[in-house]
């Protein structure tokens, strides 16, 4: 018999599993040294979550299967960025400049997130911040489930349009399958310890859907 699903706001008590989450989602573990996985996820993670204003989770017998933020009205978001801009002051303060560093690279990657934004032009009503479902419980309909809590708690906002980051580690063709249009991308040269830029670049999509 399949487990019932329950759809809820996220708890305080989520957090941990939803960190989890997130490391496993894009294998923290197979790129980062130990000591860094924790603290890059969460502040990726921590992120997100700060710039958003509703923020829904998936559990199956108690245990977190999926996640889905939102947030509406982009400018609002300025608090995020500076936030972000003032980690990287703290980060040239205690000497982590080196662009070999992978938390500096790592950086430049989010920074590519509100470069695709500004290259677009265009002011959108809302954004999809996040949308996870935990390895082991794919196919079960919770990201369509958990994306059409996202449409509509922006279709109740009165929201038009939104937009949302996504990258070719991720499961970017079910943006594709929603009849999302890609806006633009950007590649970027991850680098080992030497300085030299791995073979294949990490592609990033600015993604635009409409509310009807």
């Amino acid at each position: 018999m399949r487990e019932k699903i329950v759809y809820r706001k996220m708890a305080d008590a989520d957090y941990q599993e939803v960190l989890e989450m997130v490391i496993e989602t894009w294998d923290y573990r197979e790129w980062i040294e130990k000591p860094l996985v924790k603290p890059m996820a969460e502040f990726f993670l921590c992120d997100l979550l700060v710039a958003s204003d509703d923020v829904f989770v998936a559990v199956i017998d108690n245990k977190v299967a999926g996640i889905v933020a939102t947030s509406h009205e982009q400018w609002s978001r300025l608090q995020y960025v500076w936030q972000r801009r003032q980690l990287k002051a703290l980060l040239q303060l205690a000497g982590f400049e080196d662009k070999n560093y992978i938390f500096a690279q790592y950086m430049e990657t989010m920074n590519i997130d509100e470069e695709l934004l500004a290259l677009s032009g265009k002011k959108y009503g809302g954004a999809l911040n996040l949308l996870i479902v935990k390895e082991g419980y794919q196919g079960l309909g919770i990201g369509g489930k958990l994306y059409k809590h996202f449409y509509d708690y922006l279709q109740n906002l009165d929201v038009k349009n939104f937009y949302l980051f996504t990258d070719n580690s991720s499961n970017f063709r079910f943006y594709d399958h929603k009849g999302l249009h890609r806006v633009n991308q950007k590649n970027f040269f991850w680098k080992d310890e030497d300085g030299k830029p791995h073979k294949n670049p990490e592609i990033y999509y600015l993604y635009e859907g409409n509310i009807i």
